[in-house]
C-alpha cells in the first residue's frame, strides 16, 4: 500500500476539545494534553471519520487555499508527530 493511501483515525479514548482556533487532545493513559493550531485542528477534524494522508492534503488545501507542495510536506510530519503520541491509529 502507498503512503499517501494509508488510513488514520483518532486513537481510541483520545479527548478533543475546541478552545477558540486550536484544539486540545487529552491522552486517555497518560492524560498529556497536546495543543494544536487551527491547521491541525482543522486535521483532526478531517480524521474523524478516517481519512488518508492524500484525501488530508485535499482537505486542508480546500480549506486554507493553501500551497499543495507545502500541505504536502507538513500533513506527514504531523501524522508522524500525532502517532508517536499516541494520538492517531494508522491502517
Amino acid at each position: 500500500m502507498d503512503a499517501s493511501e494509508r488510513s488514520f483515525s483518532p486513537a481510541p479514548g483520545v479527548l478533543a476539545q475546541r478552545v477558540g482556533a486550536e484544539l486540545v487532545l487529552v491522552h486517555p493513559e497518560t492524560n498529556q494534553i497536546y495543543a494544536l493550531n487551527e491547521t491541525g485542528a482543522s486535521l483532526w477534524e478531517l480524521l474523524a471519520g478516517g481519512a488518508t494522508r492524500a484525501a488530508l492534503v485535499d482537505g486542508l488545501a480546500e480549506r486554507f487555499d493553501g500551497d499543495t507542495e507545502e500541505i504536502e510536506t507538513e500533513v506527514p510530519r504531523l501524522l508522524v508527530e500525532l502517532e508517536l503520541h499516541g494520538l492517531l491509529t494508522g491502517e
